[in-house]
Formats: C-alpha cells, structure tokens, sequence
C-alpha cells in the first residue's frame, strides 16, 4: 500500500506571491483552509509558516528548478538509471523466492519444509488446465455478473431507503429487505466464483490481512535477527509467495492477474459478515471485480489455458531450484547463494550510495530547497497525477511530511538503519541533522525509496518526460505553499491507499496506536444548478454517508460518471466534489487531546 512533521519559521510580507487567476482564487482559499470558523481563526492568530525563507514564489521556484537540474546531473550521470536496470534484473533474476537466515546462508529448514505446498500447486494448476478443457466459452459467468451488479444496485437502493425513513417501522421493513437482498448477493458471488476457480488464489479463499498482520508481527519482534524469528518469518513469507500469485502472458510474462486474485480472496471473504446495509468498501470492490472479470473472460478458455500453463512451469520451476538446493551436501554453499548475495549486495551498494550522494549535495542547500525537494519527491512518487484538479490529496501528503520532519522518531536516521553507513563521516551522528532528508530516506517509510523497488530510481533520475516535468512543477508550487502556509489543524502521520494493496486489504488494523482522520469532502461545486434538479428528479445513485471532522453530515451520491459529496442532502444541498477515501485514508496519533485511550489498550509512546 503503500504505505508518512513544524519548525518556527517566519516570512516577510514581501514574501507574498502573484495572486493567481481569478478563476483559481476562490478554489485554492478553500483547499488551503480549514472548514470551520473556529479552526480558521485559530490557524490565521498562530499562523507560522513552516521554514524562514526570503524570496517570491516564482522567483524560489526557479531556483528550485536549478536545483532538481543540478541534483539530477550529478547523480543521473553516465546512465545510472540504466545501470540500476541491470542491477534490479539480476538481483531478480529467475523469480524464486530463496529464504535466508541472519548469517545470509539459505534457510533450508523453511524451504524443506514448503515443498510439499509447492507441489500442491503445481497439481491444483494442472487441474484447473484440465478443466478448461473440457469447458465452452463463459455465457453464463457473464449473465452472473450481470446478476450481481442488479443486486448491488437493489442494495444501494435500499440504503438510500434506510437512510430516508422517517420511522421506526420504515427502518425495520428497509432493513429487513436489505439484509435479505444482500443474501442474495452473497448467493450470486458465490456461485460467480465457483463458475471461475481458474481466477482464484491457491488455497482460496485466502485472509491476506491476517497473513501480512502475522508476517509483520513476527518481524517486529526483537527485530527479527534471532534465528527463531528469522526462520518464522521466512516461513510465513514463503507462504504468501505461493499464495499472493497469479497467472501471467507466456510471450510477454506481462498481464499478470495476482491482484485480482488476491482481490476474490478478500471479497469473498467480507462478504461473510452479517451486515444491516452493503458497505461502501464492498460495493467498490465488487464492481471494480466484476468489471475485471468481464474483461478478462472474454479473452477466452484457449488464452486463459495457455496463461495457467506459463504459471504451472514456472512453479515447476521452483520446485526444481529448491530440490536442487536441497540435494547439496549440507556443509556446501550453493552457488546460488553466493550468486543471489553478490546481486543483492549490488543492488543494495547502488541505491545507498545514491541515496548518500543525494544527502551530501542537497544537505548544504538552504532548508527551504531541501523541504521543497523532499516533499516534491514523496508527491510525485506517492501521488503521481492522481490529484491534479484541486491538489487536495498532496496537500495533505505534504501536510504528513510537514508533521513529520520535526517528529522525533520519523525526522532521524538511526545507526541501525540501512543507509547510515553509506553516509560519509560529517554528516553522521548530531550532525546529520536535516529533518527533511531524513524523513524522506530513513528506512522502512516510503516504500519507493526502497533499493528493490523500480520507482527508487526517480530519487537520482527524475522522470525528465513532458508530462513528468509538468507533475514536478505542480509538486513545487504546492510544496512552497505549503511550507508558507501549512494547516496544523491536520495532524497525520500515516496514510494509505487501499485501492493499491495486495487483495485491497485494510492494514490500519496493524497500527493500534493510530486512529483514522474522518472522511472529508472536497472542493464546493461552481454553479450546482443542474445538479440539484436531477437530484430533485431523483436521477442520481446513492452511495453512503459520512461524517467530516467539523461534524457537518454528507451524503456520497453518483450522478452520471461523476461522484459527489452533499451536504444538507436532500432537500438544501450544497454539492462538493468527492474525494476518493480508497484511494488515500489518513491517521494520526490516537493520543492527543481529542483521545481518551481505552483502559485495555497499551500505547507505546514514542
């Protein structure tokens, strides 16, 4: 997923940038601003700015652009983005995944000890090979996925119901309807998917969030050096490999179908709980889902066949590198060992090295460039073009990096941390003090940073495309008006995007000590005429309802293609363009004033 800080500053007035077009004036007042009075006027009597910075907009964005320019010609020489392609591909090499355990020897206990499942998948492979066989095209799953979306809409008919009763007696008989219509639905899922077992996971229906929560636990503990929590780990990884996988094109090994797997696995698996009225999260699944599987039947059983066939020899494949490796004599190191630690130690050199060569050339710029570039990194890799309307989303992703960089824990590079030593002597220890470099490249926060991840070579050769340099200067713009003017009334540390995860699974159950910043609408709507006389007309299909920070009550509707959030639904609305909550869900500390911590629950304090 995906998986995250506010010096004293203080800014002349000469500071104040060119007023933007008028068409944009309104809008960015109310992105930049807190929704209620309250908050208002007690962000503009502390209002601070976030670094001390002398220079106008425009004139601070060119030198920012001197800067990227600069940054990007002493790390990006010589073809290092290339370079890194090379690297990354021999450190993947042939796919399979090789347990290792703290001295970097493979854990052959944890490999013996997942054969057996190995070999299971190669039979379940063949089988569902076998099945196509016998099969004609798929004109019945697709008559069922049209059942399913009918229901899904009956469902959200009726909680609009529920949501417009005016009595006690309404309710129930809305209620009841709703909960046998969902019965229904889950029926018609069900059979979906045991019309497609070719689609699913192995050992479907699979909790993926329950294995990634263990994985995560288990490697947090002590730190996962002991050899018992090494090999535990190893163990449940290896698990997950075989089951986060999926089929693939023979010619291109490209249309890879893992996440729509993994996505049927969490569905189906939601859609066991005995619930009044369809969960926002499950529509959106299910009909993100049923329009995958739509498409991907109409490939054909042939097409299909002939995927299954690629996945099945390369788990054969697998299990011939492990019984390989198993047959050594146990006091030999296998050459693959020696082999896989060269790659990684390659790879891994590549990336630090970058990484501290960045740090060194941006820790002696002003704090105001360092600020700007981290924040513009982290937008560009974690947001991309997803915001670019309004920009609500990367305002607040700059926000968390704002909270961020003067936290104790994320604005520090320990020494057990993977770069400290690549980074050259003077800036270790007290002095390797940049709060912003820091948050952007300790270890284990922003997953792009990562050496194995392809999107860490933007970090030293930025994306010098029209469209990539576009995003970048639109990174920079809000960078620098955020770091002007940030909102301290929002105060998340953490965010994620569930759309993005393995199986769209929910991992903020892991972070106990975190609490969900409440859905938020978006930018108000310019002359909403229209709208509201077809949802007067009763032309619109309702989705949920939220509550924001403030307490104000929305209501999410779909007219057409576009998605709104109302307020004052329905009889006084006042529309608001939609922000996407799959897309980004953001979270802050739970302890703080607005907390009381539950009695049963222990906090860490950092």
């Amino acid at each position: 997923m995906i998986a995250h800080l506010t010096l004293l500053i203080g800014v002349s007035a000469a500071l104040a940038a060119p007023p933007p077009a008028p068409a944009r004036r309104e809008e960015s007042q109310r992105v930049a601003r807190p929704a209620s009075p309250s908050a208002r006027a007690a962000l503009k009597a502390d209002f601070q700015p976030t670094v001390r910075w002398n220079g106008s907009r425009e004139a601070t964005l060119r030198r920012f652009e001197a800067l990227n320019q600069k940054v990007s010609r002493a790390l990006c020489r010589q073809g290092a983005d290339h370079r890194y392609g090379r690297l990354l591909q021999n450190y993947r090499g042939n796919g399979f995944y090789l347990p290792e355990l703290p001295d970097g020897s493979p854990d052959l206990h944890t490999v013996r000890g997942g054969l057996p499942d190995v070999r299971s998948k190669i039979k379940w492979i063949q089988g569902l090979i076998d099945d196509l066989k016998t099969r004609r095209d798929f004109p019945n799953e697709q008559e069922q996925t049209a059942r399913i979306l009918r229901l899904v809409n009956r469902s959200l008919e009726l909680k609009k119901r529920l949501r417009m009763a005016r009595s006690q007696r309404d309710t129930r008989e809305a209620r009841k309807e709703s909960r046998a219509t969902l019965g229904e639905l889950r029926k018609a899922w069900n059979e979906l998917v045991s019309r497609v077992p070719f689609l699913l996971s192995f050992g479907f229906p699979v909790d993926h969030r329950a294995a990634r929560e263990e994985f995560e636990k288990v490697k947090e503990a002590r730190g996962g050096s002991s050899m018992s929590s090494r090999r535990r780990a190893n163990e449940l990884f290896f698990e997950r490999r075989l089951r986060e996988d999926g089929a693939f094109d023979p010619a291109t090994r490209g249309g890879y179908d893992m996440y729509l797997r993994t996505t049927l696995d969490t569905l189906t698996l939601r859609l066991r709980a005995d619930e009044d009225a369809l969960q926002e999260d499950i529509r959106y699944d299910l009909e993100w889902a049923v329009d995958a599987i739509r498409s991907t039947l109409s490939r054909g059983r042939f097409v299909h066949a002939s995927r299954l066939q690629a996945w099945k020899e390369k788990a054969e494949g697998s299990l011939e590198f492990y019984e390989n490796l198993l047959a050594l004599p146990e006091d030999q190191i296998p050459p693959q060992t020696r082999e896989r630690a060269r790659h990684v130690k390659n790879l891994r050199d590549f990336v630090q090295r970058k990484h501290a060569e960045a740090y060194r050339l941006l820790s002696g710029e002003p704090e105001m460039m360092q600020a700007m570039w981290v924040i513009e990194k982290i937008l560009f890799n974690e947001v991309g073009d997803l915001d670019r309307e309004f920009g609500l989303e990367k305002r607040d992703v700059a926000q968390v990096v704002i909270n961020r960089s003067s936290h104790p824990k994320y604005s520090r590079i320990p020494p057990s941390d993977d770069l400290y030593p690549y980074l050259v002597e003077e800036l270790k220890g007290d002095k390797a003090t940049s709060p912003w470099l820091n948050t952007l490249f300790r270890g284990g926060e922003f997953s792009f940073t990562y050496y194995y991840i392809p999107a860490v070579a933007n970090v030293f050769c930025p994306d010098r495309s029209k469209r990539g340099r576009e995003i970048q200067r639109e990174n920079a713009r809000i960078a620098f008006d955020m770091l002007r003017r940030p909102n301290p009334e929002f105060s998340a540390l953490r965010y994620f995007s569930r759309r993005s995860m393995t199986g769209k699974i929910d991992m903020s159950t892991s972070w106990p000590e975190y609490v969900p910043i409440p859905e938020r609408a978006g930018v108000a709507v310019r002359a909403p005429g229209k709208l509201a006389k077809r949802l007067e007309s009763g032309d619109y299909r309702y989705l949920y309802d939220f509550v924001d920070p403030e307490g104000s009550r929305y209501d999410v509707i779909q007219l057409g293609a576009e998605t709104y959030a109302v307020r004052g639904f329905p009889s006084d609305p006042v529309f608001h363009h939609y922000r996407d909550p799959h897309s980004f869900r953001y979270y802050r500390r739970f302890r703080d004033s607005r907390d009381r911590a539950p009695a049963a629950l222990a906090i860490p304090e950092l």
